[in-house]
């Protein structure tokens, strides 16, 4: 990127990034760790042309949230706490990731954007 004169990265961080911990502390903390390299690079390279920012989904029908999506327990819980009513798709997450890397975020830099479907409202 330096050498082509700028360019984005993104992130993948989780809506627990700077959020709360619900008994996964290693991973929470983990997702903390994105979100501050996110600044940290964001500062190294933003006179260089070179936008940084973290994505940090809500729930989203992955493999990974499978084990909690389909206990019927665990769904009420994160429900309760979704003002939308719903788990993100994957593409909706993607088309984020590609909003970001478009031209009309070039001023955007070491922010995390939070697709999470209300949840950081709570």
């Amino acid at each position: 990127m330096l050498e082509q004169g700028g360019g984005t990265i993104v992130n993948n961080a989780s809506v627990l990034g700077s959020d709360r911990d619900f008994g996964g502390a290693a991973y929470v903390r983990t997702k903390h760790g994105v979100v501050g390299l996110t600044k940290s690079a964001a500062l190294k390279f933003a006179t260089r042309n070179i936008g940084v920012t973290s994505v940090c989904p809500g729930y989203t029908m992955t493999d990974l949230t499978a084990g909690t999506l389909t206990d019927p327990e665990k769904l009420e819980k994160a429900m309760d706490k979704l003002p939308t009513g719903r788990n993100a798709e994957p593409e909706e997450i993607a088309q984020t990731l590609l909003r970001l890397c478009g031209d009309a975020s070039s001023f955007i830099t070491g922010q995390s954007i939070v697709p999470d479907g209300g949840w950081s409202v709570w």
